[in-house]
């Protein structure tokens, strides 16, 4: 299961895919394709959970999803039906054509469009790795420096007090109770 926070920097840098169908959005980090786990999030936490078990349909196609969450197949959703065939094939035959102009220029706009947002991602995560480094960098300067105190705490001679203060409870330890109630007595005089 993939944390909300991971969900978010996914999200960031753009390694996720997203499908909206109409059960909901699907979520995988690679290309929609048979046999890819795919999930949602849940509402309540936030979480990726797997995606439950069904059809999910697009405005182009339907995405059957097993109960491990994982694609079984994908089909495209067939146009609606033609009522009278005889009067329709040349308005078919213009409808492919255009498909096929747009598809070239979709292609072009995806092509372009990638390697902006690979250039986005390399960027953010040498940002990221950057903060990283400086992250560890001060954490290297906080333990030299904690081992700095502990070395010098080692080294520091007992006080006077303290040095009393441990003979006192020494001796203290090895009396008996006869001998520390009479102790307390002279102490109170």
């Amino acid at each position: 299961m993939i944390s909300n926070k991971l969900f978010k920097l996914a999200k960031l840098i753009k390694c996720i895919n997203e499908l909206n169908t109409n059960n909901g959005v699907l979520i995988s980090d690679v290309e929609f394709e048979v046999g890819v786990e795919v999930f949602i999030q849940d509402a309540e936490t936030g979480d990726l959970v797997p995606a439950p078990a069904g059809q999910y349909e697009t405005d182009t196609q339907i995405i059957t999803v097993n109960e491990q969450g994982i694609i079984d197949k994908i089909e495209e959703k067939e146009s609606a039906p033609i009522e009278n065939p005889e009067e329709t094939p040349a308005p078919e035959e213009e409808e492919k054509p255009a498909e096929e102009e747009e598809k070239p220029v979709e292609q072009a706009e995806e092509t372009e469009e990638q390697p902006a947002e690979e250039e986005d991602k390399d960027a953010k995560i040498a940002e990221l790795q950057g903060l990283l480094d400086a992250a560890n960098a001060k954490i290297a300067e906080l333990e030299a420096i904690i081992t700095d105190y502990k070395e010098k705490e080692q080294e520091t001679p007992e006080t006077i007090e303290e040095e009393d203060r441990k003979q006192h409870e020494q001796k203290y330890a090895t009396m008996t109770r006869s001998e520390r109630m009479l102790n307390a007595l002279k102490n109170r005089k």
